[in-house]
Formats: C-alpha cells, structure tokens, sequence
C-alpha cells in the first residue's frame, strides 16, 4: 500500500473534524466516522488537497482515485451493517464551508 499523500499547506477544516475520529489515512483521503446515534456508522472521505473544495477540484487522477476510496468504504459499510440503502454523496463541498467561499 502507498503512503498517504498530502500536499504542504493542507489542513482539515477544525469544524469538520469536530465529533469525528480518525479511522484510516488511505492514498488520497483521511477517513474520519461520524459520532450521530442516528445511524451505525457514517464516513466522511476528506482528500488531502489543499484547496479542493469540491470534487472538480481535484486533479482526474485524484478524482479517479476518490472514486475507488468511496466504493471501497460503501463496500465495507455493507459488508458490516448490511444496509437496505447506501447514500454516498458530497455533502455541500469537501473541506471547507460554502459561506468562506
């Protein structure tokens, strides 16, 4: 397995971190688990790119990679809770609000 990239300058937005922990570093993305009782176990794939806010940010390569790290977590979230639906989605953009843009 190839060690994490991230870019100089890059950091996790403190409020998106917040309630979250660390549960792998993969090639592209630091995978954080959501605390919310509401649900078993919600994921939150953050890319290591220092100033993607959204996904077209990100290079094709990276955008591809994104891609294979998002059905690898849906697969292991099926895998373990065997859930009747999955949503995978973008939720406002990746790393940073929509009101600091």
């Amino acid at each position: 397995m190839a060690l994490p990239e991230t870019e100089e300058g890059f950091e996790i937005w403190p409020q998106l971190s917040d309630s979250k922990h660390v549960v792998c570093e993969w090639k592209l993305s630091t995978v954080l688990m959501m605390d919310d009782t509401n649900y078993p176990c919600w994921l939150v794939l953050v890319p290591r790119r220092k100033g993607a806010g959204e996904m077209t940010d990100l290079s094709e390569n990276d955008q591809q990679e994104l891609m294979r790290e998002m059905m690898r977590a849906s697969s292991a979230l099926k895998e373990l809770f065997k859930p009747t639906k999955m949503n995978v989605a973008a939720i406002g953009n990746m790393v940073r609000p929509a009101r600091d843009l």
